[in-house]
């Protein structure tokens, strides 16, 4: 994809990292997987809810979002359904008996294009006029984030998962998407190489009233 030059600019300020080269000792020391405030998403790294229409995912990532949000700044993306989005928060609120921090809780209420590196690049932008840093930047839905590109190709969902690492980068925090499953409901939908990007894989789905919920932690272990 070629850039303009303001644009290409801009994408080097914001992703722009020092190549680091370091002897084992070095890399020994770096620190292990950790988990964000409590909750099972894992730091700095891809988390991916995946399930059913129907099941939840958005109302149970936008808890850990609040969740986190209690100590650190969340971003959240959300390209589909933003209007019932503050009876979600209110809903939680009174479940909870408590009020969300939400001076920590930063809301973009339309798609971005993960497949278009500018696109991305004004989402970084943004958040960090607010805030410094995202610990976990959300993106509901993956589909609508990856408008006009195909979800079973190599090279889009490359693309979008690229992008997802370089917001990492550029915010200091981890992304999650939420994605649904393919037609049988045995696996989320697209391309293998996304699980295959993800530390965390959460597997949610509703039936007869009952929600379940699986975790597939993909890495070896937290201390």
């Amino acid at each position: 994809l070629a850039l303009s030059a303001p644009v290409e600019r801009a994408f080097c300020i914001v992703t722009a990292n020092k190549i680091r080269v370091l002897n084992f000792s070095e890399f020994h020391k770096l620190p292990p997987p950790q988990t964000l405030c409590g909750t099972p998403l894992v730091a700095n790294s891809l988390n991916i809810v995946f399930g059913p229409s129907g099941a939840y995912k958005s109302f149970y990532m936008l808890h850990q979002a609040l969740t986190i949000a209690r100590e650190l700044p969340v971003a959240f993306v959300v390209a589909e359904g933003s209007s019932g989005y503050s009876r979600r928060i209110d809903a939680w609120s009174e479940f909870h008996k408590t009020e969300p921090n939400l001076e920590n809780l930063w809301l973009i209420p339309h798609e971005i294009n993960l497949l278009h590196p500018d696109s991305v690049i004004a989402a970084i932008k943004a958040i960090q006029e607010k805030t410094k840093r995202a610990a976990l930047t959300v993106i509901d839905t993956y589909a609508r984030c990856i408008v006009g590109g195909d979800e079973n190709g190599f090279k889009d969902t490359g693309t979008a998962i690229h992008q997802c690492t370089l917001m990492q980068r550029a915010l200091k925090g981890a992304t999650g998407l939420i994605h649904h499953t393919n037609k049988a409901g045995t696996s989320e939908r697209g391309h293998g190489s996304l699980r295959g990007a993800a530390d965390l894989m959460i597997e949610i789905s509703a039936d007869d009233g009952l929600i379940k919920i699986h975790f597939y932690f993909l890495w070896v272990q937290i201390r």
